[in-house]
């Protein structure tokens, strides 16, 4: 597996549910504005981020990389607008 380097995390795209549990309706903006993941690999726990986290970040950030037949994104911490509370 891929260690991430300096403040950064190694995540995995997921798909947006297209209703809420509330039963709001999302809209195709809303789902291609901001990119949730998975996360599957910290370079730290300093900022709070674990592997299994589920995070959202803007889709304009991070890097794609494919590795093992998979495509994954290493995204900067600081770009992580917010993460899923269990």
């Amino acid at each position: 597996m891929l260690k991430p380097m300096g403040d950064r995390v190694l995540v995995i795209k997921l798909d947006y549910e297209t209703k809420t549990k509330s039963g709001i309706i999302l809209n195709d903006t809303t789902k291609t504005e901001i990119t949730k993941a998975k996360v599957v690999e910290t370079s730290n726990d300093k900022e709070n981020i674990k592997k299994d986290d589920i995070v959202y970040f803007s889709k304009y950030k991070g890097e794609v990389i494919k590795y093992d037949e998979k495509e994954y994104m290493l995204v900067e911490i600081k770009d992580i607008l917010a993460k899923e509370q269990k």
